[in-house]
């Protein structure tokens, strides 16, 4: 009886992964191919809505969310639409802008290679020196603090007028949160942000929310109200280039740091914060 049970399962086992193969190839088949119908030496298709929204379904839905298979992909279309450079200028803009604007941790990578890869290294193809200046920038800065290496060091002042150390603060993890109460984006991040951190206060977890503003009055007001006793920080003259030290491209803007101070994450959503803490 055990012997028909297990041969029972080994066929039903073999059925499946006959299956799953099957699934596999189709998605790759029709991955290969989703392009075939596009003709990229036609320029008329950028002033239709067609390519963009094909363009985006396949790297929401088609592109395996991988750094690698993301890089191979782009390469892919990026060599089809080659055939035509009013086209590959669009998708280039399109890919580097589509990454560059998603939320999703590991983007950076990608939007950074487009960047290199396809307008700085090719800057004479750009008849747009303040594009490709922009993009060198953006590129630059994205750089600053990647995960696992030590933060950059801030030294702020306090809502009581006195000046913490970032490194000074003691704690297994540490939140680095940068902020405006100006900012409608903050108002719901910053709520769900509090939640989490009266959560792990009890466990030594530490928020070093640094204000991006020097509008003191308002920032007091805001703190108050709402009640936010971790470490509340600002720079009141402006001249400890924060935004130079660290890469704020948008507010708010997370990193979680380990006991050391070294990134464990960076622009992390507030949704994925706890799954971060409980590593």
């Amino acid at each position: 009886m055990n012997q028909i049970l297990t041969i029972l399962l080994l066929f039903a086992t073999a059925i499946l992964l006959a299956q799953t193969d099957k699934r596999e190839y189709a998605h790759y088949n029709q991955t290969k191919h989703f392009f075939d119908n596009i003709d990229f030496t036609d320029r008329q298709l950028l002033n239709t809505p067609i390519l963009e929204q094909k363009m985006g379904f396949y790297f929401r839905q088609m592109v395996p969310p991988l750094v690698d298979s993301i890089k191979a992909r782009v390469n892919q279309v990026l060599e089809k639409s080659r055939a035509n450079e009013e086209m590959y200028q669009w998708v280039i803009r399109y890919l580097y802008q589509f990454y560059r604007e998603s939320p999703v941790p590991g983007n950076t990578e990608v939007y950074n290679f487009i960047g290199e890869q396809f307008i700085i290294n090719e800057p004479n193809r750009w008849n747009d020196g303040a594009f490709v200046e922009k993009v060198r920038d953006r590129v630059a800065k994205a750089k600053l603090n990647p995960v696992g290496t030590p933060a950059t060091n801030l030294k702020l002042q306090t809502l009581e007028g006195k000046t913490v150390d970032l490194y000074s603060i003691e704690a297994p993890k540490t939140i680095l949160y940068f902020f405006n109460p100006g900012c409608e984006a903050c108002h719901a991040v910053t709520e769900k942000l509090f939640k989490i951190y009266q959560q792990y206060k009890p466990k030594g977890i530490q928020v070093f929310a640094v204000y991006v503003d020097r509008k003191k009055d308002e920032w007091v007001n805001y703190t108050s109200a709402k009640g936010l006793d971790w470490v509340n920080v600002y720079d009141p003259t402006g001249t400890k280039g924060i935004e130079q030290k660290y890469d704020i491209y948008a507010i708010p803007m997370i990193y979680v740091l380990d006991q050391d101070k070294k990134v464990i994450a960076k622009d992390l959503p507030v949704e994925k914060l706890e799954e971060c803490l409980k590593e």
